[in-house]
């Protein structure tokens, strides 16, 4: 058990970042992290984007609160019931795409809802302390839920979508070392 972790350990060592260190050592599919990191790497290591969120972690966040079986990892049903590689490569392109859609419904601010309202409706600052509006999204994470495990989605019987986001923060705080 001890060669396991240091083994672990040095595994992890290899996937350190200069900006955000992951903490993975509690993860709970330890074979998994070289493959996920490969993916996720082609995904987010491109520059192009700026990530409102460390997107590694938010990554294995979303990884070990699904806790997918083998073809349904990152719970992906469009690619159910294929394998890690596939469901990794849909769960870093959701990101990838929401993180452009939260840049832009920050910049737009919800204006149909601005639009809707009177002044004295609005608050006196946005998400970005501007002056603006309330945000219905405050942060990413609650902003990808909406859409990656919608409540009340007719795919989901159980409402177990309603503890996604929590979940997700929960395990997110964890590998990034509680920041």
């Amino acid at each position: 058990m001890r060669f396991f972790r240091l083994l672990l350990k040095d595994l992890l060592s290899l996937f350190k970042d200069d900006k955000e260190e992951l903490h993975l050592e509690s993860f709970s599919f330890p074979d998994e992290i070289p493959t996920i990191m490969k993916i996720a790497r082609e995904y987010f290591d491109n520059g192009k984007l700026e990530y409102p969120v460390n997107p590694y972690a938010l990554l294995f966040a979303i990884r070990e609160a699904e806790k997918g079986r083998k073809g349904f990892e990152f719970g992906i049903i469009i690619a159910k019931n294929t394998d890690l590689e596939t469901q990794c490569r849909y769960a870093c392109q959701t990101i990838v795409n929401n993180v452009k859609r939260f840049h832009q419904y920050l910049e737009e601010g919800e204006r149909s809802a601005l639009s809707e309202r009177s002044e004295d409706e609005l608050c006196s600052h946005s998400a970005e302390g501007k002056p603006g509006f309330p945000l219905k999204y405050n942060d990413f994470i609650t902003f990808l839920g909406s859409r990656y495990a919608p409540i009340g989605a007719d795919n989901d019987p159980h409402n177990l979508n309603a503890h996604w986001v929590r979940n997700v923060k929960f395990f997110y705080n964890i590998f990034t070392g509680g920041s």
